[in-house]
C-alpha cells in the first residue's frame, strides 16, 4: 500500500500496488511510490493521475488502520490478523513529573506530551478500533535521528545509531 496526499485538496489517497493493472504497472507503479516519498521542501511533488501528490505522512503518519482493513478483507476475523509495526520516528514518553510551578517548564512538558500522543495517534486509534488483532511487535528507532541537514547522508556516523 502506498499512502500519499493530493497537495491541491489535501485528500489522503491509498494505492495498492497489486491493484495497478499489469499493462500500466511499469509506468504507474513507480509514480505511486515516488509520490509517497515526495517530502515537501526536499523532493519535488509528483504529478500523477491529474493531481499533485506529496508524502502521505505529512497528513496521516503511520496508516496502520488501512493495513488492518486490508488484512480483514482476506480473513474471517480480527483474531487471524497479526500486525508488526515499524515506526520511523522515535516517540519517547516524557518522564513523569508533577507541576513544579514553573510556567515555561510546564508548557514545554505539555508540548512533549502532545507530541508523544500525536505521533502514536494512528497506532492507538488502530488498536482501539480493532482490539482483537494480534499486535505482535512495535519497533522504533533506538536513538534520535541525525540533524535535518544530514538526513540524506547514509554514512556510518548517521546510520549506526538507527
Amino acid at each position: 500500500m502506498i499512502g500519499t496526499v493530493n497537495a491541491n485538496d489535501a485528500e489522503y489517497k491509498r494505492w495498492f500496488l497489486n491493484e495497478i493493472p499489469a499493462d500500466k504497472f511499469v509506468e504507474d507503479g513507480p509514480k505511486a511510490c515516488v509520490s509517497s516519498a515526495s517530502l515537501p521542501g526536499l523532493f519535488i511533488p509528483t504529478k500523477y493521475e491529474g493531481a499533485v501528490y506529496i508524502d502521505g505522512g505529512t497528513a496521516m503518519g503511520l496508516d496502520a488502520i488501512s493495513a488492518v482493513e486490508r488484512c480483514l478483507s482476506m480473513v474471517e476475523s480480527e483474531e487471524e490478523v497479526t500486525l508488526d509495526i515499524v515506526l520511523l520516528d522515535r516517540f519517547v514518553a516524557p518522564p513523569s513529573k508533577e507541576d513544579d510551578g514553573d510556567t515555561i517548564a510546564n508548557w514545554l512538558r505539555t508540548y512533549e506530551l502532545h507530541s508523544y500522543f500525536k505521533g502514536l495517534e494512528n497506532v492507538i486509534t488502530t488498536m482501539l478500533t480493532y482490539p482483537n488483532v494480534n499486535y505482535r511487535y512495535i519497533i522504533e528507532p533506538s536513538g534520535h535521528y541525525a540533524h535535518l541537514w544530514n538526513l540524506l547522508n547514509f554514512g556510518p556516523k548517521n546510520t549506526w545509531p538507527m
